[in-house]
């Protein structure tokens, strides 16, 4: 049997854990032959994520989220899923918008498409939010 590597992080929703998890991708990004660049774009994706999950699913303890990373062919695959109450991807504010350029946040659905080659989103009939990323191999 070919079993692919797979690396799982239950976590709360704080803020603390976002960092540890980046690493965490990019460790992971550049043990599976990811080019630092690649590995970084993973992260960041990642990061963007996280951020996402903690802030809008979580709103707080005693919310969790979970971050898998794992490989999928060629590609490396991130999942992140929470508990929160979900959203529609298609109501979130275009970022490229003119009244929205200047704004402060808002840009992480946007930073997930363009760093990663798939990203898909998936609501759990008991709610929350699962996003999946994926991106090529480099090396």
């Amino acid at each position: 049997m070919n079993r692919q590597p797979t690396v799982r992080v239950d976590a709360a929703c704080v803020m603390e854990v976002a960092n540890a998890l980046v690493a965490v991708a990019e460790g992971f990004a550049n043990a599976w032959s990811l080019d630092d660049d690649s590995a970084f774009s993973v992260g960041l994706a990642v990061r963007e994520a996280v951020v996402n999950a903690i802030r809008h699913a979580g709103g707080g303890s005693p919310h969790r989220f979970a971050v898998s990373f794992g490989v999928s062919g060629e590609r490396i695959v991130v999942t992140v899923s929470d508990d929160g109450p979900g959203f529609r991807p298609e109501r979130v504010p275009d970022p490229c918008e003119p009244g929205n350029l200047s704004k402060g946040s808002g840009r992480g659905l946007l930073y997930m498409r363009k760093l990663m080659d798939e990203v898909e989103f998936t609501f759990p009939r008991g709610g929350g939010t699962t996003v999946r990323m994926s991106r090529m191999r480099t090396k």
